[in-house]
């Protein structure tokens, strides 16, 4: 008697879910901000997987506009269709759209819409889209997010799940077979991991590197807890104490090319901004290469110049950096001759 085989189907369908998008933002007295203005971020689908910003600047071209744009930060696929309405909001709480959006239009990660409206709009007493001198813009709008859906069975591991398996990987030490030793402390690592998300550990393992022949890597110029949380980054894509540490997670992801830790701590950092710690970002940034953070740095200089001028940091900057001296200059004489 021949045996029977059991056979199990597994059918996939792509299913495109129209999700709804909507976020506020008030921007409290608008006059006295000269500097690009960046809205928290708001994420959009189940496990974050989109990440978006709402911004406001000068046109560069017309002294008497805004550009209001809005940003795709972060994105884990290409081709992201969306489509978006930008409304500011009157004191009655009605909504004034802005013409230019509300088209269907393909985003990747970092693509910025921009789109100008007249400041004279803006502060028109008529339209009262100011009230109390505050500014309340409003981005509403859908995108598509493609999911595979499968049936009999269903095999899907949630991005949650994967990454809590992650992180106790990382802390079981199961299976390790890198240390990274720090200042005497050694952390238990997998080669493969930092390889994957790494490129600069990726050379390390693939070379015949010190490295790779004694499975050890030696960091010098870190603290252990820095380390560490790059480390844990690596593994599960967030850091709790990111704030704290942000300047020298920063030089960490840098060092090692993590391209994502290092924009979470840019986004931090300029979202942190103050008159005594703005030289000290613009330096970090500048050392770093790290372009965004850098102009966020010089605006909010330049805005605050009366203040900064008098600090420490700026005697710093001037003494040891003339090159960002003659950026903030360049910036404070254009935003004079546009006021």
């Amino acid at each position: 008697m021949m045996a029977s085989t059991g056979v199990v189907e597994t059918k996939y369908c792509i299913k495109a879910d129209l999700v709804n998008v909507k976020h506020v933002w008030t921007i409290e007295k608008l006059c006295y901000r000269e500097e690009s203005l960046f809205s928290s971020v708001f994420f959009v689908g189940d496990n974050k997987q989109f990440k978006w910003r709402l911004e406001l600047e000068e046109m560069e071209t017309n002294l008497d506009g805004y550009s209001i744009n809005i940003k795709l930060e972060y994105s884990n696929r290409r081709n992201v269709r969306a489509k978006f309405g930008i409304f500011l909001i009157d004191g009655a709480g009605q909504k004034r759209s802005i013409p230019g959006f509300g088209i269907i239009m393909d985003f990747n990660e970092g693509t910025v819409v921009k789109k100008g409206v007249k400041k004279s709009c803006v502060i028109n007493k008529a339209d009262n889209v100011l009230p109390d001198g505050n500014l309340t813009i409003c981005c509403e709008g859908s995108m598509l997010t493609d999911t595979v859906d499968t049936t009999a069975p269903k095999l899907v591991h949630k991005f949650d799940e994967i990454t809590g398996d992650l992180q106790n990987l990382f802390e079981t030490q199961t299976l390790s077979d890198i240390k990274v030793c720090v200042q005497g402390t050694e952390i238990p690592a997998h080669k493969a991991i930092l390889a994957a998300r790494s490129p600069v550990f990726c050379a390390m393992f693939v070379h015949d590197t010190m490295e790779h022949k004694e499975s050890c890597v030696e960091i010098k110029d870190l603290r252990p807890e820095v380390v560490n949380g790059m480390l844990r980054y690596i593994y599960t894509g967030h850091m709790s104490q990111l704030k704290t540490m942000a300047e020298e997670l920063l030089v960490a992801a840098d060092k090692y090319a993590i391209a994502g830790l290092k924009l979470q701590c840019e986004d931090v950092l300029g979202s942190n901004l103050t008159v005594q710690n703005a030289c000290s970002t613009l330096i970090l940034a500048d050392t770093h290469s790290c372009e965004n953070l850098k102009t966020r740095a010089v605006k909010f200089i330049t805005a605050r110049a009366e203040e900064v001028l008098k600090t420490d940091s700026w005697e710093d900057l001037v003494q040891n950096y003339p090159a960002l001296v003659t950026e903030v200059f360049l910036q404070l004489a254009a935003s004079q001759s546009g006021s």
